[in-house]
Parts: C-alpha cells; sequence; structure tokens
C-alpha cells in the first residue's frame, strides 16, 4: 500500500524458462500504438511470414508451454517433431488454440515416442496432402496456394548411412519452381569438421535442386545442429534464424521470419491445331497428271521417294498446312433440355419400353407418335433458344422485336406432359 492506494502486481509466466515472474508496477498502454499484424503481410510484391521449429520430447505435459509460445510469439506456422501423441490424444489437442489455427498431428503409428505437428493460421488455409513416407521416417505434407512444407522427423543415425529418401521425397511430391520448405529433426550431424560421405553427398544433391540449409548454430544441447530448414530460391529470409535453448527440451527453439516472391501465374496458352485445308478431286489430278511421267522406276525404293515428293509437292500446293487456335472465351449457350422436355423423354422411354415387352401394332403406333411429338417438341425449343439469343440486345431498342419473342414462345411453345394424357390413357 502507497498512500492508501493499492498497487496492482502482473504475474507473468516465461514460455522460455517455465517460471513466473512478478511485475510490481502495471505497464503504461496509453503510449502503444496497435499495429494489425496479419499472416503473410504483403510488403513491396513480397508476402512475410514467422515460423517455429523445435523438438518437443513429448508434448503430453507441455501443451500450456505450447499455448504460450503460440500466444505470446503469435507464428504464423510451428512444426513440432517428436510430440510422443497418440490417435486418441485429442484431448490435449483441443487444449491448443484451435479457434486460431489448423493443428495438423501425425503420431507414430506403431511404437512409442515419434510423432510430428503443424499448426498453422486458419487464414492462410493450408491442407494436409497424402504420402507416403519412408521406413522408420516420418513425414507430412502441407500445402496451401502459395507455399509447400514439408516436414520430417528421423531417428539417430538413419540419415547418415542413407539419406536418400529425403531427396525422393523432395523430387517426388514438391513442386521445385513454387516456394517449398523442409525442415524437421534429421538428426545428420552437419556441423561436424568432416562431414561424412553421405551427408556432404546429402547436402550437395540438395543444393543441386535449389535448397539451401539455413541453420548454423547448435541446436541440441550438446552442441549438435540437427534441426534443419531447407528453403528454395523463391523463398528469402528475413531475419537471423533464432535458436533458444529451454529447460524442458534438449533442442533449441527456432524463429525465423521468411518472405515469399509472389509467383506471377503463366498465361494458359490458346491450344491450337494444325491441319489442311480441303480441295476437289479433280484439282489434285490435274496437278499430279503432269508429274507422273517423271516417276524414277529404275527400283522400287527410287519409285517410292519419286512418288512421296511428288504427293508432297501437290499438297503443300493445294491443301497447305493450316493452323487454328481453339477460343475457350466463347460464351455458352443456355441448357435446352428442360423439365418439359425431360418428362416427355420419360414417357417416350416408357412406350418404347411396353412396345419392346408386347411388340403389338397399338403398342408400336402409340411409341411412333410419342416419338415424332418429341422430336417436333425439341427442335422448337432449340429454335426458340436461337432465334432468343439472335435478338439479344434489340428488345430495348426494337419493342417490335420483343413483341416478336413472345409471340414465338406462344406458337411455339413446348407441351407439357399433361397435353398427352390422352395417348397415356389409351395405353
Amino acid at each position: 500500500m502507497l498512500m492508501g492506494l493499492p498497487i496492482p502486481i502482473l504475474q507473468h509466466r516465461n514460455f522460455l524458462t517455465g517460471k513466473h515472474s512478478l511485475i510490481s508496477r502495471p505497464p503504461t498502454y496509453k503510449s502503444l500504438i496497435p499495429i494489425m499484424i496479419s499472416p503473410f503481410t504483403q510488403t513491396l510484391g513480397l508476402a512475410l511470414f514467422s515460423l517455429i521449429l523445435f523438438n518437443a520430447q513429448s508434448l503430453s505435459k507441455k501443451t500450456l508451454i505450447l499455448n504460450d509460445i503460440l500466444l505470446d510469439k503469435n507464428p504464423d506456422f510451428c512444426a513440432i517433431t517428436e510430440t510422443w501423441l497418440k490417435h486418441t490424444d485429442t484431448a490435449l489437442i483441443n487444449q491448443l488454440p484451435i479457434q486460431t489455427y489448423d493443428i495438423f498431428s501425425i503420431p507414430r503409428k506403431k511404437k512409442r515416442g515419434g510423432g510430428i505437428l503443424l499448426a498453422a493460421k486458419k487464414e492462410l488455409k493450408i491442407t494436409q496432402c497424402p504420402i507416403n513416407s519412408p521406413s522408420k521416417i516420418e513425414t507430412g505434407l502441407f500445402k496451401s496456394d502459395s507455399l509447400q512444407i514439408l516436414l520430417i522427423y528421423a531417428p539417430p543415425g538413419l540419415l547418415e548411412s542413407d539419406a536418400s529418401p529425403i531427396l525422393e521425397l523432395t523430387t517426388t511430391y514438391l513442386n521445385l519452381e513454387h516456394p517449398a520448405i523442409i525442415l524437421g529433426d534429421f538428426n545428420l550431424h552437419v556441423d561436424d569438421p568432416i562431414l561424412s560421405t553421405n551427408c556432404e553427398s546429402f547436402l550437395t544433391a540438395m543444393s543441386a535442386i535449389g535448397f539451401k540449409q539455413i541453420i548454423n548454430k547448435p541446436t541440441h544441447r550438446a552442441g549438435h545442429t540437427l534441426d534443419l530448414i531447407f528453403v528454395n530460391s523463391n523463398i528469402s529470409q528475413s531475419t537471423t534464424p533464432k535458436c533458444q535453448p529451454v529447460p524442458w527440451s534438449d533442442h533449441t527453439v527456432i524463429s525465423s521470419a521468411f518472405s515469399l516472391e509472389q509467383i506471377s501465374k503463366k498465361p494458359v496458352p490458346q491450344p491450337e491445331f494444325i491441319y489442311r485445308k480441303s480441295c476437289t478431286s479433280e484439282e489434285l489430278h490435274n496437278h499430279l497428271g503432269p508429274e507422273l511421267p517423271l516417276i524414277d522406276t529404275s527400283s522400287p525404293n527410287s519409285a517410292l521417294h519419286s512418288w512421296s515428293k511428288i504427293t508432297e509437292t501437290a499438297a503443300n500446293n493445294l491443301c497447305p498446312l493450316a493452323t487454328k487456335k481453339l477460343d475457350h472465351n466463347t460464351s455458352k449457350r443456355q441448357p435446352w433440355f428442360k423439365e418439359e422436355l425431360q418428362k416427355l423423354k420419360h414417357s417416350l422411354r416408357q412406350k418404347e419400353s411396353k412396345w419392346q415387352k408386347t411388340p403389338t401394332q397399338t403398342s408400336l403406333s402409340a411409341y411412333k407418335l410419342a416419338l415424332h411429338q418429341y422430336k417436333r417438341d425439341q427442335q422448337s425449343v432449340i429454335m426458340i433458344k436461337e432465334f432468343e439469343k439472335s435478338l439479344e440486345g434489340t428488345e430495348a431498342k426494337h419493342p417490335k422485336a420483343k413483341i416478336k419473342t413472345q409471340a414465338a414462345r406462344v406458337l411455339t411453345s413446348t407441351p407439357k406432359a399433361s397435353d398427352y394424357r390422352a395417348s397415356q390413357e389409351e395405353d
């Protein structure tokens, strides 16, 4: 108490240390300016987004810590390896901020441990894509309209012996021309002074297909760089990755921001085809007549070569090649198969079926009458549509055209199914 006035005490929990710290005086909010931060903020043609990566070493008792990370740091993406979650741990997933984030949890199928998870802002509209994971490697593929993410967890020592499965996943499931991120716990010692043969060949191959490894600091308590992030040329770093040690895991929490180049959509090429123009048989006969005596008949091959050359010359002169492009922007016609015609066709099929079961003269006459009426009504509907299309835009200027249109509808109106009630009663 100070002069009889209570002093508010604020308690804040640090998500890195896990401890609570006391603030003896409240913060002054009057001097702050609210800034709305939206995911993929557009700046000069670039999309900015933030990302967090860490190995949780079991999330079963650390969902509150993950909550603090998502609420305090507000990343666009949070990738986690070794979640140790099961398919039945839906209650733990519901403890996360599911109103703000889409949570994609991929538990290990059989043995205990493992598991990966990706939390992505709902505004980014990330979807999980099917992928065939290599043996003993846990992977998750996630895509949006502008980004691809491949999350990986490999057990210790697996990629040191053979890292080719990661290259196969990259070239099979990722579009290398679009922005892509490959991240996770690779358990690959890229920090060793002398790299192993497999590790060196893996990094060289990733660089050859356009991916760069951006983590250059230790990500494990033992001083090794095991958690890696690969980005391709369409993604650039906005900030240097930070590796923050935490007391609840042997791995560090990696945070970084990136800028995403907006790829302009390439115009779809207009389809085209090549054809020959037609000519009459008389023109072809007149052109080939004088050339026939010039065919070399000294041998079958010479005769075939001469005939092919003469006919090719005639085709190029009389029927030259032409190219035609298909226009997809043409307006579609209005559908003419209306409900009335559908009922009439159903009635026609009934009469046809009855005539096939009982082939009598009465059933045959009824079927022919229904077929004639259906064809007449079908042609009337098509004529009305063509007539209305030809008068489009003229009704406002010429009122007589509108009157003619209405008259045409009355004169050639499609009969309803009730008009054939008499013919149906006869059957």
